[in-house]
């Protein structure tokens, strides 16, 4: 498998993002990134210029800016997440945290594969990443509604898993009676009205 695969399309020319063959993450091509309660947006027109990655095993979220020979990435671990839904459009509505944390970084693809990475200051967002409550992912149209179903799931369990082992351990092997009905944000869709058009 190579590390990276060229794409040309019209003369530009597009590297896919390299990670490993373990599947240890899911990816999806975005279309527009809406950042809540301001109503601000980012959009491409082409496929493979914004990625959102959910990398299990590093518990962390990705947005992902691409050019030719390198990404800038928003990194949120997803302890920081506090809900988290799919509209019947097959939106992604992630809830975080007030002041939730998150780390910007560039990586430069070399012609040889070689990734080279630092961490950065600057938001690749132009300061839209400063205080949303929420992130509506548009996906691109060729995005498969399963795909947005597993980051559902994945994200969900995470956060059962993690209210699970902290009742666990607020138990002391005593007899504990646990209600999680949903300890995600949800909401009716029959009631939502943030559905974007």
């Amino acid at each position: 498998m190579p590390l990276c695969e060229t794409n040309v399309k019209n003369d530009y020319c597009i590297k896919e993002r390299p990670y490993s063959s373990f599947n240890s993450w899911l990816r999806i091509d975005l279309e527009e990134i809406i950042f809540l309660p301001k109503n601000e947006l980012i959009s491409t027109n082409r496929c493979k210029h914004i990625d959102f990655i959910f990398k299990w095993i590093n518990k962390v979220i990705i947005i992902g800016f691409n050019t030719y020979n390198s990404v800038e990435e928003i990194q949120i671990p997803l302890d920081q997440i506090i809900g988290i839904k799919l509209t019947n459009k097959n939106f992604l509505e992630i809830s975080l945290c007030p002041n939730f944390s998150k780390h910007f970084y560039h990586r430069n693809i070399e012609i040889n594969g070689k990734i080279t990475s630092s961490l950065i200051n600057n938001d690749p967002t132009g300061g839209r990443m400063k205080d949303p409550t929420t992130l509506v992912l548009i996906p691109c149209r060729k995005v498969h509604n399963t795909t947005l179903t597993f980051i559902n799931i994945g994200i969900q369990k995470f956060h059962l898993d993690k209210f699970s082992k902290k009742s666990q351990k607020n138990t002391n092997n005593k007899y504990l009676v646990e209600e999680i009905s949903n300890p995600i944000y949800e909401q009716d869709e029959s009631n939502s009205e943030n559905d974007m058009v």
